[in-house]
């Protein structure tokens, strides 16, 4: 698709925000690809925001559920088309209600608590421009209602009742839709017979929005009752808002999600052979390109920017091009899948409360500013929305009970195909934590590893008693873990913990411990004579004591630097470089590398020599000129080129001959970065060693 960068751009976040792509817009408009390729960039920008609005799903149903000490309110909504001629909605609801006209401004207040938009009108197109993860895709917007609703109220007692205010209505009830209101009746149950009269504007191509009702009524269950239509049974499709103390969901939805998430994690098993095929075959492709740029400075084709005489061998490992090496081994195992998202949860806060991130990773909670406006009980008080969009038959249409969430993944977590559920448990927040800690403490490995990396996820001052435990857990994966959890919940008994295991024989562990002490960082200092001491032993842990000396302002010890500079990694190279960057190594601590029997290694030496500029360092890269490896030799050319400004060639007659002459007189060349012709700028993060 030939199109300029603006609609391009927009097409791109069309793609992930709506699964869109051109030919989809050009099959539902018409439009050959070449007629849309010659569109213009404003004509294809309101396009795909046409067809970014087209494909909003709006429900034919929205309900939101306010239910707290043992009351329920249910604010309905619903949309009607085709037809100007009234019709009825059903409502079966556990007991005599009251009924009231609602406002459409509590629907702009979930839109907006969620982030998603129950009508194409509130989608933000300007949203898709942002390149912040915060950015918002609902507006505010004033959403029309047209059309009237007269509803009336009958009690379990009036037997002929229902009929007749169909009959006086001229309606009849579908035989699927008349079961399932009968069999509520039968329990007790009232209902809330609305006609609905939808005026002309139904008559158009647009759906008409009705306005909403309010519908409280006294009940120890959270249920929802959508509308049944005394014109179809056909199933409809329904959002659902549950503002609650407590996450709430249904059991049949549950059980339906479950029974695709058992099916989706037998699938993901059974495919493990594909994905290691594939992660070999990635492995390999990646290794090949890798090779492409072993060039020194953008390989053996390129002419050398300081002689052109004396190009660079491919044997010269390039600097500038950071190469992690191969992957390790496929590793995977049956609870590393994730699945589907069973249930979106949002913390919803009280008035006047400040909507503050325990964390600074975390979500910041919201507020229902208005909903607590219509109903004055939401006030001052935390609650959970959850909600939940699905296509319902009028079976589940009537009385679907919503109940706590948490106890319906509780019963999952034990059994082999559900426990991989306990990653979907900080969602629940604080509410999760008893749960969590007992799993942690009493589960088997599956269940105690997962447990822990849930935690890692949640703030909360109850989990720090049981992190010093889990700190020295034999299993390397809990105590990474764990590590991961100390960051958001801290005690300053961890500082020395994870001090010890900076030396772990795991290189993981050691990474994560530091990361840990890193964020806390004052109690951290207090570990500075421990570091010091890992840093100048050398072993395990000396590069992650050089980063904490380094982060609290200490001199870093060369016995804690040239560990990481006896190894052909480049990534270490550069870690090595940046603890260094205030102070030059003394030659006598270089020449263990430049005898180093790995070529990579005496070039981390050689790259440590041009750091100095100075005559011992000038003696020392003429004495590698006739290294035993191609690159390293022309390595040490290069960099007397840097430092004399001298072009002598290939031969290392030529440069021992120079400095034989040169020596006693000689000064380093001022420091001048070259720059190759097809080379705009330097490459990001490249260390300077001129």
């Amino acid at each position: 698709m030939k199109a300029t960068s603006l609609p391009g751009r927009l097409a791109f976040a069309l793609v992930s925000i709506c699964a869109l792509n051109a030919a989809a817009l050009a099959a539902s408009d018409g439009l050959p690809d070449d007629k849309l390729n010659n569109l213009g960039a404003s004509e294809l920008e309101e396009r795909l925001r046409q067809s970014v609005i087209a494909m909003v799903n709006e429900p034919a149903q929205k309900l939101i559920i306010i239910f707290d000490e043992s009351r329920e309110d249910m604010v309905w909504q619903a949309r009607c088309e085709g037809s100007s001629q009234p019709f009825g909605w059903i409502i079966p609801v556990p007991s005599r209600p009251e009924v009231k006209q609602g406002s459409m401004e509590c629907f702009y207040d979930v839109s907006r608590a969620t982030d998603e938009p129950l009508w194409p009108e509130e989608y933000d197109e300007s949203s898709v421009y942002s390149s912040s993860s915060s950015a918002r895709k609902v507006k505010r917007v004033k959403i029309p209602t047209n059309g009237a609703v007269e509803w009336t109220i009958i009690g379990p007692s009036q037997t002929d009742g229902l009929d007749q205010w169909l009959d006086s209505n001229h309606f009849s009830l579908p035989k699927a839709t008349r079961s399932a209101v009968e069999s509520h009746k039968d329990k007790g149950w009232y209902v809330v017979a609305a006609k609905i009269n939808p005026g002309p504007a139904a008559n158009t191509n647009s759906p008409v929005e009705l306005p909403p009702l309010v519908i409280s009524f006294p009940t120890d269950k959270c249920v929802a009752s959508l509308a049944l239509s005394t014109g179809t049974a056909e199933p409809a499709r329904a959002s659902i808002f549950v503002v609650s103390s407590e996450p709430r969901m249904s059991r049949a939805v549950f059980d339906q999600k479950f029974r695709a998430y058992v099916k989706e994690r037998a699938e993901w098993i059974k495919n493990r052979p594909l994905r290691e095929k594939d992660y070999d075959a990635q492995n390999q492709q990646d290794q090949a390109v890798q090779k492409q740029f072993a060039g020194g400075f953008g390989g053996a084709n390129r002419s050398n920017p300081l002689d052109p005489a004396d190009p660079p061998p491919a044997a010269v490992v390039d600097r500038s091009v950071p190469n992690p090496g191969p992957y390790p081994p496929f590793s995977e195992s049956d609870d590393d899948f994730y699945g589907q998202d069973f249930l979106g949860i949002i913390e919803i806060l009280g008035a006047n409360v400040p909507a503050v991130p325990k964390f600074p990773y975390d979500p910041a909670p919201e507020h229902l500013e208005i909903c607590a406006q219509e109903f004055p009980r939401l006030a001052g008080k935390d609650y959970a929305l959850t909600k939940e969009t699905e296509t319902l038959s009028p079976e589940q249409m009537c009385g679907m009970e919503f109940e706590p969430a948490l106890p319906l993944f509780a019963a999952k977590l034990h059994t082999v195909e559900g426990r991989t559920l306990i990653r979907q448990l900080p969602r629940f927040g604080a509410r999760a934590v008893p749960l969590l800690l007992n799993t942690a403490a009493t589960g088997d490995g599956h269940e105690r590893r997962l447990a822990t990396s849930a935690m890692s996820q949640i703030s909360d001052k109850r989990l720090t008693p049981a992190l010093g435990a889990l700190l020295g857990d034999p299993d390397t994966r809990i105590v990474m873990d764990a590590c991961q959890c100390a960051i958001r919940n801290w005690d300053v008994s961890f500082a020395p913990q994870l001090g010890r295991l900076l030396t772990n024989a795991d290189p993981r562990v050691r990474r994560d411990a530091s990361t840990c002490l890193q964020f806390h960082a004052e109690d951290s200092a207090r570990n500075v004579a421990v570091y010091q001491r890992i840093a100048a032993e050398g072993g395990p842990g000396a590069s992650e004591a050089a980063f904490l000396l380094r982060r609290h302002g200490m001199p870093v010890p060369a016995s804690a630097v040239l560990p990481m500079l006896v190894t052909p990694s480049p990534q270490m190279l550069h870690a090595a470089l940046g603890l260094l960057r205030d102070r030059q190594l003394e030659i006598t601590e270089i020449m263990p590398l430049l005898t180093n029997s790995s070529a990579p290694v005496r070039e981390n030496g050689l790259f440590l020599l041009i750091r100095r500029r100075d005559k011992p360092a000038a003696e020392q890269m003429v004495k590698m000129l006739r290294d035993s490896d191609e690159g390293v030799r022309w390595t040490a050319r290069q960099n007397l080129r840097m430092l004399s400004g001298q072009k002598l060639g290939a031969d290392p007659a030529a440069w021992e001959k120079w400095w034989a002459a040169n020596k006693d007189t000689f000064t380093p060349a001022p420091r001048v970065r070259p720059q190759a012709p097809d080379q705009a700028r330097p490459l990001p993060n490249t260390p300077d060693l001129r």
